[in-house]
Parts: structure tokens; sequence; C-alpha cells
């Protein structure tokens, strides 16, 4: 079944709710690319391969980010990632960007 982020109880089981899911929302904010669980998220789903939905919300005064701004935003995570104690073979910024964007993403509007 599907689970939604309040049945997330316990973070450090972030991978497990990931193989259990069967379609991962990404919500391309300010704030997504510099906390590490979200970033686990992203990692997790990219490593998996699971079916993903790509949310672009156009209105910085929102954190919305331009898929270009998320390409920069992912090259500078990279940088976190000792700090984060991800494993040596996490894939790359770029990596991550062309599995968040290889399906057109949704613009998030707000009317």
């Amino acid at each position: 079944g599907a689970w939604q982020v309040d049945d997330l109880e316990e973070i450090g089981d972030l991978e497990g709710y990931i193989d259990r899911a069967s379609t991962i929302l990404i919500y391309c904010s300010e704030g997504y690319f510099r906390s590490k669980n979200c970033m686990r998220e992203l990692v997790s789903t990219t490593i998996k391969q699971k079916p993903t939905v790509t949310l672009i919300d156009p209105e910085s005064s929102h954190g919305g980010l331009s898929i270009q701004q998320v390409f920069v935003k992912l090259l500078e995570a990279e940088s976190s990632y000792a700090k984060w104690e991800f494993p040596a073979e996490t894939p790359s910024g770029r990596a991550l960007h062309e599995y968040l964007f290889q399906v057109e993403a949704i613009e998030w509007n707000r009317e």
C-alpha cells in the first residue's frame, strides 16, 4: 500500500519506507537539497529506481526553484555528502538531477 509522509514514524528507516512506496513525490524547494534526510530520500529513490513524480514550484517567494536552480542546488549538496556520512558510491548531483527530470516535472501553480 501507499504511505504518506504522516506515516513516517522512524526516520532511521527512511530507506525502508522508500522500498515499500510505489511512487515517490519530490517537491523541489529551497530547503530540500540542504536537508540530510531529504537528500537521503532522493538518493535512495534514485538508487532503487523508484517511479518518481517531480514537483517544481515557480514561486521563489515560496521557496520554489527552476529546473536549472535545482541542478545548482544538487551540485552544491555534493559538498555535504561527507558531513552527512553518505557512502562514496552516492550518485552525483548530476545523476540525481537526471533521475529527477527523466520524466517532465509537474509545475505547481497557485491560483
